[in-house]
């Protein structure tokens, strides 16, 4: 059985890239590993956005966004009281 869960996570690891693995995403990224407040032994790899390097920490607060692709929405985290 799945459950809701409100999107809310803390960032436990990160890394900026800056190799374009991909065309449609220019480097450079922040990429994350989160861990979802309702299930902290789940670490999820994701991307940061609205998020400066310099801003961001290790057990920062963020929170889901969903950016589309196509017809594919993907969940990315961006810091909790971003836009």
């Amino acid at each position: 059985m799945s459950e809701a869960v409100s999107g809310r996570a803390t960032v436990y690891s990160y890394t900026l890239n800056s190799y374009q693995f991909h065309p449609d995403v220019p480097p450079p990224n922040l990429i994350a590993i989160v861990v979802l407040d309702e299930q902290d032994d789940l670490r999820l790899a994701t991307n940061l956005v609205h998020c400066e390097e310099a801003e961001l920490h290790i057990g920062m607060p963020v929170t889901v966004r969903f950016e589309q692709h196509g017809e594919l929405y993907y969940p990315v985290f961006a810091p909790a009281e971003a836009p």
